[in-house]
């Protein structure tokens, strides 16, 4: 996962995400940890690795993600590109 934010964080740092997905009414809990950063100036991008998922969490991301890229699949093959 990568985020872009104001805050400065050291490597190794733990953090605690939420993450609103679409049509769902709370937010995931994800611990992660700072594995990669990159300084832009007023912002700062973050690669982060997940440390701590439940199950449930898991499954939730995985078919977010799924879904997000069969409708790009859907959306490239009918412009002609394949991906």
């Amino acid at each position: 996962i990568a985020i872009e934010t104001e805050s400065s964080f050291e490597l190794d740092r733990e953090l605690l995400v939420y993450a609103k997905l679409p049509n769902t009414e709370k937010p995931l809990e994800i611990h992660a940890k700072v594995v990669r950063q990159q300084n832009l100036g007023n912002i700062r991008r973050y690669g982060l690795k997940y440390t701590k998922v439940t199950a449930v969490e898991r499954i939730k991301l995985f078919a977010y993600v799924h879904g997000w890229l069969e409708k790009l699949k859907t959306k490239e093959t009918r412009n002609g590109n394949n991906i």
